[in-house]
């Protein structure tokens, strides 16, 4: 755990210099200066599980653990080593500390998650995200024709499903798609474009400001390849998050119990349905959110 290993620097006084040198700051201060009883990574670094030695861990700067060029080695086919390590009952704790701090309902007996294994590639998981916003921006009024242009010609055409291809060459029904801007701000959180995913604030007004404008044809090309996707351990934590903090405010719409979210309910929802195709296999609205 983090206490252990910030333990260990702080009994081991050669080791936290060497460190501190390394990094350039007080790394044991460092990692004790999280909110709370929440020990943080030191400085510019994280830890990585390599996924062929289970128990190990090796201190990566950030820059290294998400370089493009190394991901084949550190994590092959997208997998980290820390999501077949750690146990369910770890990350299911993890929820319930979340969903406890925000004053909503707990389940124990909600089954957990299946381990996540890989996550969409990215050249997957970009054109969904262009589908996603062509289609939303046409729910909101911009032309129909001109986003099926758009798609077109940025490639994403072939993944388009069937009910946006439906909505874009006339259909009805856009408010659906409305819905799904809190879905693509959880697809940009997975691939690094969004720095946090707080589920109990909304994506922000700037949005729109870090994604391709339509009304200028703007090219995808320069997102698709600032897209690089999180640690799997952060997904598969967040994903259970969702599932579990869905089947709390469902609960309480059922049971009229007030909450003290800042969020309305749809919010979780399309964020839960974004981690679970990020992490599975199902397309975008065979996804279940059954609770």
């Amino acid at each position: 755990s983090g206490y252990i290993r910030t333990q260990f620097l702080i009994q081991n006084p050669e080791m936290r210099q060497m460190l501190n040198q390394e990094l350039g700051a007080d790394v044991a201060a460092h990692m004790q200066s999280g909110a709370g009883r929440q020990l943080i990574n030191p400085p510019g670094a994280v830890w990585h599980h390599p996924i062929d030695q289970p128990g190990v861990m090796q201190l990566l700067r950030q820059s290294e653990h998400t370089n493009p060029a190394l991901q084949p080695v550190l994590h092959p086919d997208n997998i980290g080593g820390l999501a077949r390590i750690m146990a369910p009952e770890a990350i299911r704790e993890k929820s319930w500390q979340v969903i406890d701090g925000l004053g909503l309902p707990i389940n124990p007996a909600l089954p957990a998650l299946d381990p996540v294994h890989a996550l969409r590639d990215v050249n997957h998981a970009s054109k969904r995200l262009w589908c996603l916003l062509g289609t939303a921006a046409s729910a909101y009024g911009f032309e129909k024709g001109r986003t099926l242009g758009w798609i077109e010609r940025e490639g994403a055409s072939p993944f388009l499903s069937q009910v946006e291809r439906d909505f874009l060459s006339g259909g009805s029904g856009g408010d659906r798609f409305k819905l799904q801007i809190e879905g693509m701000w959880a697809l940009c959180w997975v691939y690094g474009m969004a720095k946090s995913l707080d589920f109990n604030a909304p994506s922000p007004n700037s949005f729109a400001n870090m994604l391709p404008d339509l009304k200028s044809s703007e090219s995808t090309e320069k997102f698709t390849l600032a897209m690089r996707p999180r640690d799997i351990e952060s997904v598969a934590q967040a994903q259970d998050t969702a599932y579990c903090l869905h089947w709390a405010v469902v609960q309480c719409g059922l049971k009229k119990i007030p909450t003290k979210l800042q969020v309305q309910p749809y919010v979780i929802a399309e964020r839960r349905r974004a981690l679970d195709w990020v992490t599975g296999k199902e397309e975008w609205y065979d996804i279940s959110l059954d609770t």
